[in-house]
This record gives C-alpha cells, structure tokens and sequence, in this order.
C-alpha cells in the first residue's frame, strides 16, 4: 500500500542530537551525552585535576578544580593521592612508623669517603622491612648500592651521595612505609 507523501499538520514524537563536531556528545535525547567543547571531538567531559602545591606530581584530592580541557591547568595534576602537598618527600606515601638509621663509625667505605656510607637501618618493634624493601630518600641524588636485610627488621646498606652532599645535613628516608632521617656529615 502506498501512503503517499505526508501533508502538514503532523507530529515527530522523539528527540535529536545537536552536535556540531560529530563526536555524538552534544545537546539533545539521542546523543550519547552532554558536551562541554562541541567544537572539539577530543574532549565532551569536564576533567577533574588536583592542586600541586609542592611540585611532586600528586595532587591535593580536597583541592580540585574541574575543566573542559585534557591539559591540566597550571599547577594542577591528574593524580590525588598527595598525603601531604606542602612537603615534596611524602607523595602517595604516609609513613606509619620509623627507623633509626646509623652510620656505621668504623665502616667508611674505601674509596670516595664523602660520598659514600655504610648504614645500619633499625625498624621499630613489630616493624618488618620484607625481603625486597623499597628506599626512597628525601634527596634524589642519594642511591643505595647494595643492601641486606636481616630477620625482617634491621638492615645493612651502602649509599652513595651522586651530587656533592652538604656537610652536617639531614635527609629523609621511607623504608616501605616507615621514616627514617641521617645526617650526611663529611
């Protein structure tokens, strides 16, 4: 059967999409959402970034600030998980004990006395560093060389200094989730 064309009046039950880059985000029942750039197919939802006060990368997750952008605005990171945005040391970390970091007196390493110690690292009582520990120390110009821990608890390490240390100065250390500091002195 044939209906023919269709005269006015008539009505269009249904809704469309109003979308002018063709991404399918744009303003209407059809589409597959709202778009808050609908001259840029990169980008249709607001973005979440995080204030970095402290410049390490990990945001402050009560310090947002949301934008129609995929470029974080300046300042701002993707990441929330600072434990602390004023103090670059403690990023998604928050230490939950601490050890007691000696320089051994009689064990300057032969060689670049500077630069170079040899360490005792004690945990505190129930404190177990694992097999495998991960170091992070304040001062990115600090590395462990070798390190061995014994019964969970205490550990030898020798760390070297790369840059040149600062004489009679603390630096921080997390071992796993514990903090420890030494001083650096010549």
């Amino acid at each position: 059967m044939d209906i023919g064309p269709q005269g006015f009046p008539f009505l269009i039950n249904g809704d469309s999409c109003l979308d002018k880059d063709g991404d399918g985000y744009g303003v209407g029942g059809f589409c597959l959402g709202a778009d808050c750039n609908d001259n840029d197919t990169t980008i249709h939802a607001m973005v979440n970034y995080y204030r970095d006060a402290d410049g390490d990368g990990y945001g402050n997750a009560d310090n947002a600030s949301e934008v129609c952008s995929l470029t974080p605005p300046a300042g701002f990171v993707v990441n929330s998980t600072d434990v602390d945005d004023n103090d670059p040391f403690y990023t998604d970390i928050s230490p939950t004990c601490a050890v007691k970091i000696i320089p051994r007196i009689i064990g300057w390493l032969v060689g670049d006395r500077e630069r170079s110690r040899l360490l005792l690292v004690i945990g505190a009582r129930g404190t177990e560093f694992g097999d495998n520990p991960a170091i992070r120390w304040e001062s990115d110009a600090i590395t462990v060389q070798n390190m061995r821990v014994f019964f969970k608890r205490f550990m030898f390490m020798s760390a070297k200094f790369d840059g040149e240390p600062l004489d009679k100065q603390y630096y921080r250390v997390l071992i796993g989730d514990c903090e420890g500091k030494i001083k650096w002195a010549r």
